[in-house]
């Protein structure tokens, strides 16, 4: 969190959820966030064990993905599933579309054996705005470091990662963090609004709602950051 990180443009539960320890990283685009929800992220799923990518590897970690989403309310498309190349070392990779009552989003899942532990990427945006993340997500992933070809000397070890791991939670825990940074964050903030004081019921305001883009601002902040003043 940068020094002039404001918290309350994130939903709280998105917050608890980055810090829980489950992540190895957990970022998301500030310009598009909002108290209800974060419909830009990313994250990684890290675990101690690793060995080589494979194609039927990758369909069952998607698959397993699709089922656990399709238990929240949301209907997954598998677009793309393959094993590609990562500075000559095969990574899997997913590409869905996800479709909820709140709207469509793409998700991009990499798949990377490193020499001592796997990670998997998940990338989240909404799906009208794939055609500007989607490179920038690509980038990124591409950029990743330590990615290990398992496939030499540790055969014997790779051969035991793809027939005995378990997958559901690389993929799912990836997946869902997205879905709930989105999802049940608008669900749960409309079951507790009538919970929540309004913030002109306070004394003296502490903050301002920009009337453009909803994010919560500072009293002390004349400007939202998406450029609206704040009202006199």
């Amino acid at each position: 969190m940068s020094p002039g990180f404001i918290p309350d443009n994130v939903p709280t539960t998105v917050i608890t959820n980055a810090a829980s320890g489950k992540y190895a990283l957990f970022a998301i685009d500030p310009t598009r966030a909002t108290r209800q929800s974060v419909p830009v992220s990313f994250n990684v799923v890290e675990m101690t064990s690793t060995g080589t990518v494979t194609l039927a590897v990758v369909r069952q970690g998607a698959e397993q993905m699709s089922q656990k989403l399709s238990g929240m309310g949301a209907t997954v498309n598998l677009e793309e599933t393959k094993v590609t190349k990562l500075n000559d070392v095969d990574i899997g990779f997913v590409n869905s579309s996800v479709n909820t009552r709140h709207g469509s989003l793409r998700m991009l899942q990499y798949m990377i054996p490193g020499k001592t532990k796997l990670a998997v990427l998940t990338y989240v945006c909404p799906l009208e705005d794939s055609d500007h993340y989607r490179p920038i997500f690509e980038s990124s992933a591409m950029a990743t470091t330590g990615a290990y070809d398992n496939s030499g000397f540790a055969s014997g070890l790779s051969s035991g990662f793809n027939s005995g791991f378990s997958w559901k939670r690389m993929w799912v825990s990836g997946a869902v963090a997205a879905m709930l940074a989105v999802i049940v964050v608008l669900i749960n903030a409309s079951r507790n609004k009538p919970r929540t004081a309004p913030v002109h019921t306070a004394a003296t305001p502490t903050a301002w709602d920009c009337p453009n883009c909803k994010r919560r601002v500072p009293m002390r902040v004349t400007q939202c950051r998406c450029g609206t003043p704040q009202p006199g």
